[in-house]
């Protein structure tokens, strides 16, 4: 699931309240996937990653804080860490930004672990039944989640 939505107002809302503006970048990450060596299963993997990055600008200064854990208190850290920057700005949300919609089909995310190794099996079958010698072979669902919103009303995801 998503970085809970709750958790971006509060970490926009406690940066707002004390003069800054904030930009916040949000990534998301899901694979499964299993290997053949020869034409045996070798490997079964699933890896999962979330990262979140919070830019802070006030008065001609930025701060930036990264963190793994979905919290808020990744915001706190990018206060802290305020250096001289009259350069940084936060974006404008822009009227022609493509909108990445139609492209994600959440089927996807339904394929499981047995589906994965059917095709596998499958894939291996069918090149051994026309007399191909299988060295190896992988099969793989992935996912990737990211989402950038500021505190000047920009808010896209992909």
């Amino acid at each position: 699931m998503i970085l809970e939505d709750y958790y971006l107002d509060r970490i926009m809302e406690v940066g707002e309240k004390r003069g800054f503006q904030v930009d916040i970048f949000v990534s998301r990450s899901e694979d499964l996937s299993c290997e053949l060596d020869g034409d045996s299963l070798d490997s079964f993997q699933e890896d999962r990653s979330f990262g979140i990055g919070v830019r802070v600008l006030k008065e001609g200064k930025v701060g930036f804080a990264y963190s793994t854990e979905e919290e808020v208190d990744v915001i706190y850290r990018a206060m802290e860490n305020l250096i001289p920057d009259r350069y940084t700005s936060i974006p404008e949300p822009s009227k022609d930004m493509p909108d990445p919609k139609g492209i994600f089909h959440r089927e996807v995310l339904d394929i499981g672990e047995e589906d994965l190794l059917e095709d596998l099996n499958t894939m291996r079958d069918i090149l051994k039944e026309g007399g191909i010698t299988v060295t190896g072979g992988a099969v793989e669902r992935s996912y990737l989640y990211n989402r950038v919103l500021n505190s000047k009303g920009l808010d896209v995801e992909e």
